[in-house]
């Protein structure tokens, strides 16, 4: 536990509900905890919850294509299904600002590469 503190967050989730459908928002766990496996528990408890409640499914997200890494392994310890979508789109509500932003990261990307020689 954190020095000085006698109540420490593990993990935490926002979903979300509509019609009989959960949608798992957000996830995080506390890194110094991780060896609590916290999340395991969260996420069961919300399940029971939605089950309660008459939600029939829940999304909990996007996995990557090989299906080895951390999250996807997570989420395999649940009864899941995994379902392909078409995937992500993004559409520049300001295209201008966009432009510009996306340079702006890609140089300050390329400066910090850069490497100060000293004499």
């Amino acid at each position: 536990m954190q020095e000085g503190a006698s109540e420490v967050t593990l993990c935490g989730l926002l979903a979300l509900i509509q019609d009989d459908q959960m949608e798992v928002l957000y996830a995080g766990t506390h890194s110094e905890y991780l060896t609590y496996r916290a999340p395991y528990l969260t996420h069961w408890k919300l399940f029971e919850k939605a089950q309660k409640m008459g939600i029939r499914r829940c999304n909990l997200g996007g996995v990557e294509g090989t299906l080895d890494d951390g999250l996807s392994v997570f989420k395999g310890n649940f009864p899941v299904q995994i379902e392909e979508m078409i995937g992500e789109f993004e559409i520049a509500v300001m295209p201008v600002l966009s432009l510009l932003t996306n340079q702006g990261i890609t140089w300050l990307k390329a400066v910090r590469r850069w490497k100060v020689k000293k004499c």
